[in-house]
């Protein structure tokens, strides 16, 4: 970022400027869509500040944090821009009341990381997602085990979370400590169709489905399966690459539409956290992260272990699940993906009441 000034002790950014527009094209591209986000942030610093200046000394350090409102005008032109390039090139040092990724999580939840003023740009996604289902439908399908050909049709669901989801969250964006699954292009936020395609194949393998026919469907290897209690053919379809009848895609988030009593129908963006009490004793016991993993025990957990929270952006609203296939083999998956949002969830922290979802007819 302009102006920013590395202090040779520690190697690390101690100071930074945001100029306003006109003094450096590379700060206005930069702070036009960050520019409500900052706002907030720079009232909160000064409330905190109490009259002093924007210089604070933490042991010896002095982190400035100089931010200039933009006018009316750069607040509206920035909400275009793409999130996943704010979230991976952004960044901010923290101070003592506000973590570096505050400001990004506020413009995040602010600008529904691009769906607020996205409208017409998500309307031209769906309207090229509709002309490729158009001309999909009618071919032939046929999976790998010769069985489940068939002329392909399409079917069209409705997901809507039961409250909210967080998918994505061990994809690290720049400073962010948690991620959250964005469009690789437009960078709105969805369901990757890997996500729908790995909580379907929990499901089918949990309602005592036949090994063939979750082949025949989803494809192999069956993730999870264990070839003790199988016959032999059994056993080697479910460990066998294999190609299945069903093609999933990726879940888009759903038009913004004004309803009756006043709500929309679209996707809204959560800044959520979550503080872990006892971080020394998880770390010291799950094998993957324990530093020295020869260490005879792992630390108790203990009331003077500080707590420290880690903040993270979550969804709820509607998403539009598009499935091609053979007809019977569509129906199938579709009771598969409803019982994963009654009973596993999506994404990450379902013990916590994340990830559920219904599932219902679209069009």
């Amino acid at each position: 970022m302009g102006g920013a000034e590395t202090g040779a002790d520690t190697g690390r950014s101690q100071s930074v400027s945001l100029s306003r527009p006109g003094e450096s094209s590379e700060d206005e591209e930069l702070m036009g869509p960050l520019s409500p986000a900052i706002t907030e942030f720079e009232g909160t610093q000064n409330q905190n500040s109490e009259g002093n200046s924007n210089s604070k000394n933490q042991g010896g350090r002095s982190r400035t944090l100089k931010f200039k409102q933009l006018h009316q005008d750069q607040r509206r032109t920035g909400t275009t821009a793409n999130p996943l390039i704010v979230l991976r090139r952004t960044a901010f040092p923290e101070t003592r009341t506000e973590r570096g990724d505050a400001p990004l999580h506020c413009w995040a939840s602010n600008m529904s990381l691009g769906l607020a003023h996205g409208s017409e740009l998500l309307a031209a996604v769906h309207a090229r997602r509709e002309a490729y289902l158009q001309r999909c439908a009618g071919g032939q399908s046929a999976s790998s085990t010769g069985e489940g050909g068939g002329p392909l049709t399409v079917l069209r669901l409705l997901l809507r979370t039961e409250w909210r989801i967080a998918v994505g969250l061990g994809l690290e964006y720049g400073m962010l400590e948690s991620g959250i699954a964005l469009h690789g292009t437009y960078g709105f936020p969805m369901i990757p169709a890997s996500a729908l395609k790995g909580v379907v194949a929990a499901a089918a393998g949990s309602s005592g489905a036949a090994v063939t026919e979750q082949v025949r469907i989803l494809g192999g290897p069956l993730v999870g399966s264990r070839p003790e209690g199988q016959s032999a053919e059994d056993a080697e379809l479910a460990t066998t690459p294999r190609r299945g009848s069903v093609v999933f895609l990726d879940a888009l988030p759903g038009p913004s539409q004004s309803t009756g009593n006043g709500s929309t129908t679209g996707v809204t963006v959560h800044r959520d956290v979550v503080t872990p009490h006892q971080k020394p004793y998880y770390q010291s016991s799950l094998p993957s992260l324990r530093k020295d993993r020869e260490s005879a025990s792992p630390k108790p957990p203990a009331e003077h272990h500080q707590p420290e929270p880690a903040p993270f952006l979550s969804l709820s609203g509607n998403f539009h699940v598009d499935l091609l296939g053979p007809g019977p083999d569509l129906d199938r998956a579709r009771e598969w993906l409803s019982l994963a949002g009654d009973e596993f969830g999506i994404g990450g922290r379902t013990t916590a009441g994340y990830g559920y979802f219904h599932i219902e007819s679209r069009g």
